[in-house]
C-alpha cells in the first residue's frame, strides 16, 4: 500500500473518532440547545479532536503547532461544515420523501447528521494534506 493510502486510512480512522465525538456532542446538546447551536457544539468538539489526531497520527508535521496551521485547519473545516449543513438538510428531505419519516423526528435527524459528517471526507483529506500540513 502506498504511503498516501496509508495516510488516508489513518485520516479516515482519526476522523471517524472525531466524527463520533462530533455526533455524540451534537446529540447530547440538541435537547437543550436546538439544532443550529448543537451542530456548532458538535462541530467544535469534532474539530479539536480531528486536529489533535491528524497532527499526531496522520500528517506528523515537523515542529510544533503554530497559529497559521490552526487557522488553515479551521478554514478547511469551515468549508467542510458548509458541506455538512447542505448534506444534512438534503438528507433530511430525502429521508422524509423516501420513507415518510417526519423531518423533526430525532432518529431522522441523527441519520441525516451522520451522513452530513461523512460527506466532506475526500475534500478534507486533500485540502488538509496540501494546504494545512503541506505534504507532497
Amino acid at each position: 500500500m502506498s504511503s498516501t493510502l496509508r495516510q488516508l486510512a489513518r485520516f479516515i480512522g482519526s476522523n471517524s473518532i472525531a466524527a463520533v465525538m462530533n455526533i455524540v456532542a451534537k446529540t447530547i446538546s440538541a435537547s437543550t440547545l436546538g439544532d443550529p447551536a448543537s451542530i456548532f457544539v458538535g462541530f467544535c468538539t469534532g474539530l479539536v479532536t480531528s486536529y489533535a489526531l491528524c497532527r499526531k497520527y496522520v500528517f506528523k508535521p515537523r515542529g510544533s503547532a503554530n497559529f497559521s496551521e490552526v487557522i488553515r485547519f479551521t478554514m478547511i473545516n469551515c468549508a467542510s461544515l458548509a458541506l455538512t449543513f447542505a448534506t444534512y438538510h438534503l438528507a433530511l428531505a430525502l429521508i422524509h420523501v423516501s420513507i415518510g419519516a417526519e423531518v423533526g423526528n430525532a432518529s431522522s435527524k441523527v441519520m441525516a447528521y451522520t451522513l452530513g459528517v461523512i460527506a466532506p471526507i475526500a475534500f478534507s483529506f486533500a485540502a488538509q494534506r496540501a494546504f494545512t500540513f503541506r505534504q507532497p
